[in-house]
């Protein structure tokens, strides 16, 4: 856990109440959740009804709680560019996790976390809060019948933190102070039809909820469906298709049609390529301009080993507004992971094209180009060092003519296991964003001290 209180735990469920359409978000009570057997029960229900009572007998349930308490210095806790604000923030989590497996492994097939962090604030204590984060995670598909598997993933946070909501700080106008709730609701089924052919239906739901003035509230409707087939071991074909709706407060809303189909083909069994062609489409229910993205890319990837890995694609990017020229642009990406016994790296780099419609600010289109490098390395058994760094521009063709933001990242930091059930450490983060718009442009150092009790206990039958 990152005890700036931001908890990166991916794949969550939603836990919130509605009281209407464009209504403010009232919280349900997150601890209603907690129930050792709730989740268990959920997935056993799913079975049962389609007649897998065996399956159903052989689940096991696990639970760890934890605890979390850390210390931070922030010189910036406004993300303002003149008249840097800095505090001491304390932060004191208890949390618990829920796991769902099987006798014949020790996986999870699915966890439910909650965490809530009490935050005080040295100086500036109207800051002061109560941050909660409810997760449920299916990492990967669950059995409910022969053929079938389900998956659920999503989020609810509840925080006044801006780098709460946005894992790379890329649009950050919030100031702190404004309380928000963040949600990602998502299901999926996938039916399999051979030893790599599988189709499948999905629908997501996300939502944005803000009690600060001048920041609107959003939501996203997301069904998706598609499918994978392989006409034999080295020729397949994929199709992926998503329609989105979304709604906003004071910005048009929007509609959008998104079909990639790939052609694939297995050089090896350990190289792969593709070529894909990308069609996104986006309508607005208003006066804002809408247009179509069309890019055409061709991938390789390929396993060098077992600790070894690579892809890479390049392509062309074409944007069709509804009135004015075209443009194009270079679309591509490159991933390299590495592991040793001691060291793993990553290396991850992109350009192309963006939304940013559900963050801080309602920006729409941008053409982007990223890049992060990663390291991690076990200096002794109990200690481990981190290193990490970011680099990401954004040209925004949409509401604000030739603004471009450059946002850096860097972060390093040490973890040491004190006992089994304790560890610590301590993590400088830096950010800045440089921006054509004056505001919005900032430097923020954090320097965050940290200690974590955790208990796992057995595995027991339902």
């Amino acid at each position: 856990m990152d005890d700036s209180a931001t908890i990166h735990i991916h794949n969550t469920l939603e836990y919130i109440g509605i009281d209407g359409i464009g209504s403010r978000a009232t919280m349900k009570n997150p601890t209603q959740a907690a129930g050792p057997r709730l989740l268990c029960l959920a997935i056993v229900f799913i079975a049962t009804l389609t007649g897998a009572e065996a399956f159903a007998q052989r689940f096991l349930w696990q639970w760890s709680p934890r605890v979390s308490a850390s210390e931070q210095y922030d010189d910036n806790v406004f993300l303002t560019t003149d008249d840097k604000t800095h505090d001491w923030i304390t932060f004191l989590t208890p949390g618990l996790t829920l796991s769902l497996m099987t006798e014949e492994t020790e996986d999870s097939l699915a966890t439910l976390s909650y965490d809530f962090s009490l935050v005080k604030y040295a100086t500036n204590d109207e800051l002061s809060e109560i941050r909660h984060y409810l997760t449920l995670s299916t990492f990967q598909g669950i059995p409910f019948a022969k053929r079938l598997t389900l998956a659920l993933n999503g989020s609810l946070r509840i925080s006044e933190d801006p780098f709460d909501i946005i894992d790379v700080a890329q649009d950050v106008t919030r100031t702190a102070g404004g309380r928000y709730y963040s949600s990602d609701l998502g299901g999926r089924v996938d039916y399999f039809f051979g030893p790599e052919n599988s189709v499948y239906a999905g629908f997501t739901h996300r939502m944005l909820l803000n009690e600060e003035p001048g920041v609107e509230d959003r939501r996203e409707y997301l069904p998706t469906a598609g499918f994978n087939y392989w006409f034999n071991r080295r020729y397949g074909f994929a199709v992926d298709y998503s329609y989105s709706k979304a709604d906003f407060d004071v910005s048009d809303n929007y509609e959008e049609h998104l079909a990639i189909p790939s052609a694939l083909y297995r050089i090896s069994p350990r190289t792969e390529a593709n070529v894909t062609y990308t069609y996104d489409g986006l309508d607005y229910d208003g006066p804002r301009l809408g247009y179509t993205a069309h890019t055409f890319t061709l991938g390789l990837s390929h396993q060098f080993s077992g600790r070894t890995m690579g892809s890479i694609s390049g392509g062309y990017l074409l944007i069709v507004p509804e009135q004015g020229d075209n443009s194009g642009n270079f679309s591509g990406s490159l991933l390299l992971t590495h592991s040793r016994q001691r060291l793993s790296c990553t290396l991850d780099a992109a350009s192309g094209y963006r939304r940013q419609f559900f963050e801080t600010e309602n920006l729409g289109l941008s053409l982007f180009t990223r890049a992060s490098l990663t390291f991690t390395y076990q200096l002794q058994e109990r200690l481990s060092a981190l290193l990490r760094g970011s680099y990401s521009r954004d040209e925004y063709q949409e509401t604000i003519a030739d603004r471009e933001d450059s946002t850096w990242r860097g972060g390093v930091g040490l973890d040491y296991v004190f006992l089994r059930w304790l560890n610590g450490g301590i993590l400088y983060e830096y950010r800045q964003r440089v921006s054509d718009i004056d505001v919005d442009e900032y430097v923020d150092n954090r320097v965050t001290v940290r200690f974590t009790a955790t208990y796992t206990g057995r595995p027991r039958p339902l």
